[in-house]
């Protein structure tokens, strides 16, 4: 199981530093961008996907795939979109929303790089 922390990934046998953004944030990449930096962001529908594509991302989070207590306005959008996702981007995409014990290997099934969680780690 791969986890993702704040600012950080496992990526790539090595742990390197990470810029997050909210989906609405205008990024401007840098014109040297370090292989040592990612640069991702939040995202909730695959239009959004598709911008964070077009501005050079990394990566993205892509949430909520199901419903959370963090959340608890916001509907889980599905396994489904997960996988039209997954296979809209080259990106990595990692699942977030509602993940746990019993739903993370479902995400990666889905074709997620990886999976978030907050309340999967709270007792």
């Amino acid at each position: 199981m791969q986890i993702i922390l704040p600012f950080s990934l496992n990526y790539k046998f090595s742990l390197v530093s990470a810029f997050h953004f909210r989906e609405k944030d205008q990024i401007k990449m840098p014109e040297a961008k370090s292989n040592s930096i990612l640069f991702g962001k939040s995202c909730h529908s695959l239009k959004s996907i598709k911008e964070a594509e077009d501005e050079g991302l990394d990566y993205v989070f892509f949430s909520p795939i199901f419903a959370t207590p963090t959340h608890p306005k916001a509907k889980g959008i599905g396994l489904d979109m997960l996988t039209k996702a997954c296979t809209s981007t080259q990106m990595k995409v990692f699942a977030l929303g509602g993940i746990n014990e019993n739903n993370y290997q479902k995400c990666l099934d889905a074709g997620a790089s990886g999976v978030a969680a907050i309340s999967m780690f709270k007792k």
